[in-house]
């Protein structure tokens, strides 16, 4: 899959990066096996999504086994009928749902978000504010996620800072991985209130 605009190699390396050059940046998940499915327009990255190139990717998820799907886009407000019918197949599937809140500013969270399965993540700095992240009850986590390095296909060093919940939301997947492989014999649903808890 190409990445047209960035986007999407900045989220993996958020993920699964083994080293960021000088700067000794590894990703959360370090070297963990990632599936990538295309979601987005040619050019308008994580705000350009296609529905019906969303329904594929999560029904891609189911087909190939995938523990954890990371969604570095807005959760949606409504969802279509294909949309409905993919999530809650992911979900029924004991897939972990892992999104980015959004970058609104605001208490927008729609009750999707409150699902057994998902976990939705907002964005704070360097000294634990929220930058922007949209928030509500439903919101799980906030990681950081502002002026976060990770992998870049602009830059002639292969590396760039980039700031929104769709970096907190890979960072947050990637830890959840680590959980899942700590704690093989967990529940999707205990392995999410041990992260909670701790």
């Amino acid at each position: 899959t190409r990445d047209n605009n960035g986007h999407g190699t900045h989220v993996a390396g958020l993920i699964a990066s083994k080293s960021v050059g000088n700067g000794g940046f590894v990703g959360s998940a370090s070297g963990v096996d990632l599936y990538i499915a295309k979601v987005s327009s040619t050019t308008e990255g994580a705000t350009g999504l296609f529905t019906s190139a969303i329904a594929r990717a999560l029904n891609y998820a189911i087909a190939n086994k995938i523990d954890i799907i990371n969604c570095s886009y807005s959760m949606p407000t409504t969802l279509s009928t294909a949309e409905e019918q993919a999530y809650t197949a992911v979900l029924n599937a004991g897939i972990l749902l892992v999104f980015a809140s959004g970058n609104s500013g605001n208490a927008t969270l729609p009750e999707f978000a409150n699902r057994a399965g998902v976990i939705t993540v907002g964005n704070i700095n360097v000294d634990d504010v929220r930058n922007g992240s949209s928030y509500g009850e439903y919101l799980k986590f906030s990681c950081y996620g502002t002026s976060v390095m990770s992998c870049s296909r602009e830059h002639k060093s292969g590396f760039e800072a980039m700031s929104g919940t769709s970096q907190a939301s890979p960072v947050m997947a990637g830890i959840a991985a680590m959980y899942m492989q700590l704690f093989p014999e967990l529940t999707r649903e205990q392995l999410v209130q041990k992260m909670i808890d701790n």
